[in-house]
């Protein structure tokens, strides 16, 4: 699985490692039909260009993932989350694809230093770190740290997380993280798709702690739009 596909390029990639295993396939998702840098390009139009790679994938795209997760089906093994690098984005995707997580699933998130970038340092892109940091799971980091200039070191800006009993029984640390500032809000369709969804798979404290959490977030947009911070989050989210 694949949750955040832009141009396609990830997809390619994993398309082509898998081409070899004649039953493997890849399910891809990203909420936008376009490419969101060029919306004239549709999402993953790289792939258009491997037609023998085509024959192993599927593409969701428009709306949330969880209107498409009852399709794809349990026990995915593997997936890769690039979505917005914003709160609440991968937070939400990561708990509307979990109950579809095999244990000993590989769950691999990009950009996890995007907000330590020497040319960005931007605070709210603390998505992915903080979120790999709260699951619960044997964590993957690669190796070794490289000095990008001289003001500032890098660090390494991929990370994965193994999937195992223990994640789900730990999700509070994730729920938590709902309630550090969103620099955008998700639509009121997707809010109530998002309800729908983990009253599903979640317990009614969580669900509660989320009504919580969206009401407070839109209560604070609602008093802070003309924020600095807010209108250069925003001005990023339409990038």
């Amino acid at each position: 699985m694949e949750l955040g596909v832009a141009a396609g390029g990830s997809s390619v990639l994993m398309l082509n490692a898998l081409k070899d295993f004649s039953a493997a396939r890849l399910y891809s998702h990203d909420y936008c039909l376009g490419y969101y840098r060029n919306p004239k390009l549709k999402s993953g139009y790289f792939v258009d260009q491997y037609a023998e790679l085509k024959k192993q994938w599927t593409l969701y795209t428009g709306g949330l993932v969880c209107r498409f997760l009852d399709q794809i089906g349990g026990d995915i093994d593997f997936c890769l989350i690039d979505t917005m690098h914003l709160n609440p984005g991968e937070i939400l995707d990561f708990l509307m694809i979990l109950p579809y997580l095999k244990n000993g699933a590989m769950v691999v998130f990009h950009d996890i230093n995007m907000h330590a970038s020497a040319n960005l340092r931007l605070w709210w892109r603390i998505t992915n770190n903080t979120l790999l940091s709260a699951i619960s799971g044997k964590k993957f980091i690669p190796g070794g740290f490289f000095q990008g200039n001289k003001e500032l070191a890098q660090f390494p800006n991929i990370g994965a997380v193994e999937i195992s009993a223990n994640t789900h029984e730990n999700l509070f640390e994730i729920f938590n993280l709902l309630t550090i500032y969103w620099p955008y809000l998700p639509s009121k369709i997707d809010e109530a798709e998002i309800y729908v969804h983990f009253r599903k798979y979640y317990a009614e404290f969580y669900l509660s702690y989320l009504q919580t959490v969206f009401t407070y977030h839109r209560e604070v947009a609602r008093k802070g739009r003309e924020t600095l911070a807010y209108r250069i989050a925003e001005k990023l989210r339409v990038m």
